[in-house]
């Protein structure tokens, strides 16, 4: 077997991992923001 897995398991349905990953770059994004608005002063 020379495949590479995937990063998300085939066994997970893919509209129950969306949400969480849509919450997650939500959430990167906000403190991305937050950084650059403290590193703004």
């Amino acid at each position: 077997m020379t495949d590479i897995s995937p990063i998300f398991p085939t066994s997970v349905p893919f509209f129950l991992v969306l949400p969480f990953v849509f919450l997650l770059m939500s959430f990167l994004l906000a403190t991305i923001v937050s950084v650059l608005q403290v590193a703004k002063g």
